[in-house]
C-alpha cells in the first residue's frame, strides 16, 4: 500500500494473514486451522489484559450493564479471578480447537489444554499448508 504506508518496504515474501477466533456464524461459522495453548502463561496473560484497564475494568463491564466496576481496592488475585471472566472464551476456543490442540501438542496435551487462541488462515495473503501454519504459530519455520 505505497499510498498509506510509503515508507513500508514491500515484503521480500508474500506474508500469511490469520483472523483470531470469534463467534459470527454469518456468513459462516469460525474454522481453527491453528490453536495456540496458553495454559502456561496464564497469569501472563492476565497481567497484560490488566493493563488494558480502559478495556477490561472500564468498556467490557459497562457494556454487561456494571456500571459502578470499581477494582481500585482489590487484590491482584481478586483482580485476576474477574479478568477470568474474560479469559472464558478461551476455553470456548480451546474446546473447539480440540483436534488441532491434539495434532498440535500430541494427544495428552492436547487433550488437557484448559485455555487456547484459535487462528484461522485468510485468503488474503500468501497460502501456506495446514501444517505449515501451524508451524508458523508454534514459532517455527514453514517446511515449504
Amino acid at each position: 500500500m505505497p499510498l498509506y504506508c510509503a515508507d513500508t518496504p514491500v515484503p521480500p515474501v508474500w506474508p500469511v494473514f490469520a483472523y483470531a477466533r470469534h463467534s459470527f456464524t454469518d456468513p459462516r461459522p469460525f474454522r481453527a486451522d491453528a490453536a495456540v495453548e496458553f495454559d502456561s502463561l496464564y497469569d501472563e496473560k492476565c497481567r497484560l489484559l490488566d493493563c488494558h484497564a480502559s478495556q477490561f475494568h472500564e468498556w467490557l463491564p459497562w457494556s454487561e450493564g456494571r456500571r459502578d466496576y470499581d477494582v481500585s481496592g482489590l487484590s491482584w488475585e481478586q483482580r485476576k479471578a474477574l479478568l477470568g471472566h474474560w479469559l472464558e472464551r478461551f476455553r470456548t476456543a480451546a474446546d473447539e480447537a480440540r483436534d488441532v490442540l491434539v495434532e498440535t501438542y500430541g494427544e495428552a496435551v492436547g487433550r488437557a489444554v484448559r485455555y487456547a487462541e484459535a487462528f484461522e488462515q485468510t485468503a488474503y495473503g500468501r497460502r501456506v499448508s495446514p501444517a505449515d501454519f501451524r508451524r508458523l504459530f508454534a514459532g517455527l519455520p514453514p517446511e515449504t
